[in-house]
């Protein structure tokens, strides 16, 4: 039954550990981990593999917020477009069969929750959020270390681990955009191909029989 709410509405969305206690303790142990290393073995391999992993991360989540932007602007423009439309074609919609109004309320209503569930999730994405880095001062503090090298090595391994939460949230909430993204533009495909068809089969149908020859088979039966 869940997978069937969750094709017609996505759930989820939740990125950090569901005990924010556990999250802050599993994130002090590996903090306690990392610093507790020794780097200064095979150092050269720790600090090229800890500079990746700190470009990763931050590739990520430009890649999230890039994303994010770019589905509030399709929206926007989107609706730009099918505004207009929606307005002109309500003109002529208490004409329409009460099959047809039903079908397009529907659909019409679906497609607007999922864009505005893309809009939601998209700007959870862009909310403003702490992020790591090394510092000018951070790194005045690094070579008063004894041990530059392993210091090193654990400062910005440490500013990895301090961004991954942020940046998982970012990208689960850019996934959950996605969906609805998705299910938006089927929906609006399918409301666009019920209207277009509608009105094609309505002229096909009174092209082969007119409502005078309609009317004239229903007195005779």
């Amino acid at each position: 039954m869940t997978g069937v709410v969750d094709v017609l509405w996505p759930l989820g969305g939740r990125t950090a550990r569901d005990n924010d206690a556990e999250a802050r303790y599993a994130e002090a142990e590996d903090l306690r981990e990392i610093c507790g290393s020794d780097w200064n073995s095979h150092f050269e391999i720790a600090l090229e593999e800890s500079r990746f992993l700190s470009v990763l991360e931050k590739e990520r989540r430009q890649a999230a917020e890039s994303k994010a932007y770019a589905y509030l602007a399709g929206i926007s423009a989107l609706l730009a477009v099918v505004a207009p439309l929606a307005v002109d074609y309500s003109e002529h919609f208490g004409q329409k069969s009460f099959t047809f109004q039903i079908s397009s309320i529907v659909l019409s209503i679906l497609s607007l929750g999922y864009l505005l569930g893309a809009v939601w999730w998209s700007s959870k994405v862009l909310e403003v959020s702490v992020h790591h880095r090394i510092d000018a001062t951070d790194y005045a503090k690094i070579w008063r270390q004894d041990d530059i090298r392993g210091y090193l090595v654990s400062e910005i391994l440490s500013s990895v681990r301090l961004n991954r939460e942020v940046v998982n949230k970012k990208v689960s909430c850019i996934r959950m955009a996605h969906r609805f993204m998705v299910r938006a533009v089927f929906s609006l495909s399918i409301l666009i191909g019920i209207v277009l068809s509608w009105d094609l089969f309505s002229t096909v149908f009174d092209a082969i029989y007119p409502a005078d020859r309609w009317r004239s088979m229903i007195c005779a039966s």
